[in-house]
């Protein structure tokens, strides 16, 4: 089990049980793509050029098809603050293979960020109150 998987925990109900059934990484996708609104996964074969076949898989879309397929639509949450929770301990799991520039393109963010997440810096743009 990768250290990420056992954060899952921070994430929505929903988004833990679409996790356990395709995997952390695909849900995220699903998130990036959907977050926000409505899902509908239908009960009849989907085509290859279908947008949750094209966005997760053929494999994936299945397994959804199968749970849920027909189903009112599905609100897919954005999970702001669970899904940086998650991203940030994948980085930090990840951090001692891996450079800062390699991460940094890796989660499109930047490798000052990735230094923060990791607590190689301090955030200096805090200004001392007292």
């Amino acid at each position: 089990m990768k250290p990420a998987q056992a954060n899952t925990d921070l994430l929505p109900r929903i988004l833990q049980d679409l996790a356990e059934l395709i995997g952390l990484q695909l849900t995220m996708r699903l998130v990036e793509e959907y977050g926000g609104i409505r899902l509908y996964i239908p009960k009849c074969d989907m085509a290859d050029d279908h947008a949750l076949v094209k966005l997760i898989g053929r494999e994936a879309a299945e397994k959804l098809q199968r749970e849920y397929g027909g189903e009112p639509h599905m609100d897919i949450p954005l999970a702001l603050a669970s899904v940086r929770a998650v991203r940030n301990a994948e980085i930090r799991a990840a951090r001692p293979h891996k450079s800062a520039s390699h991460l940094a393109r890796e989660y499109r963010t930047t490798e000052r960020n990735i230094r923060l997440i990791c607590g190689e810096i301090k955030d200096d743009k805090q200004v001392a109150l007292f």
